[in-house]
Parts: C-alpha cells; sequence; structure tokens
C-alpha cells in the first residue's frame, strides 16, 4: 500500500479541543507564501492536526482527518490583527472516516 501524502498542523489548545469536539470545520491559516506553498497544488490525502508539538505516537494530542481541501476566504479574527485574506482548510470530522481508526490511523 502507497504511504499517504500527510499534511501536518500544529494547534494551539482551545482550537484542537474546538476541532475535537466537533465545534470548528476549519483551520485558518495567513494566505502567504509558506501556506502558499503548503496547499496550492498539493494533494494530500490526511491531515494530522496537533496539540501544540506533541513526541511521535501521541495519539491523545492528535488528531487525524480525511483531507478535503481548502478555500481561500477573507474573515476577521484575533489571531490576524483584524481582517486578513487566509486559507480555510476543512477539518470536518465527516460519515466515513470510521475507515482511519479501522486501519489503525487514529
Amino acid at each position: 500500500m502507497e504511504k499517504p501524502n500527510i499534511l501536518h498542523i500544529h494547534l494551539r489548545k482551545e482550537y484542537f479541543e474546538d476541532i475535537k469536539k466537533g465545534f470548528k470545520d476549519y483551520e485558518y491559516r495567513l494566505r502567504n507564501d509558506r501556506w502558499k506553498k503548503t496547499l496550492v497544488d498539493r494533494d494530500y490525502d490526511l491531515i494530522y492536526l496537533y496539540l501544540g508539538y506533541p513526541k511521535k505516537g501521541d495519539m491523545d494530542r492528535t488528531i487525524i482527518r480525511v483531507y478535503h481541501g481548502y478555500k481561500e476566504v477573507t474573515i476577521e479574527h484575533k489571531e490576524f490583527g483584524g481582517k486578513a485574506g487566509v486559507f480555510a482548510i476543512d477539518v470536518h470530522d465527516f460519515p466515513g472516516t470510521w475507515m482511519l481508526a479501522h486501519f489503525g490511523l487514529n
């Protein structure tokens, strides 16, 4: 089986918990050169969302989701000091992601 292409994103605790509880559907990243290079014209299979920088294999601080892309939007948010162009990365827990658990990827 081919190794999946994984997008890794490190989060602050409040955002990690909101995603884990299903309160947050998108993770926002500033539309800058670093994130353009990471996202634009790239294909991913999975997203690994980390609470900070956990030790390898610390699954209590890791959320795994199927990658469903992003959209470019403008939002107003405290993290960006007001209005900013961002990549809104879809982090929904879509039905069917139970397969991740089945294959030991969660």
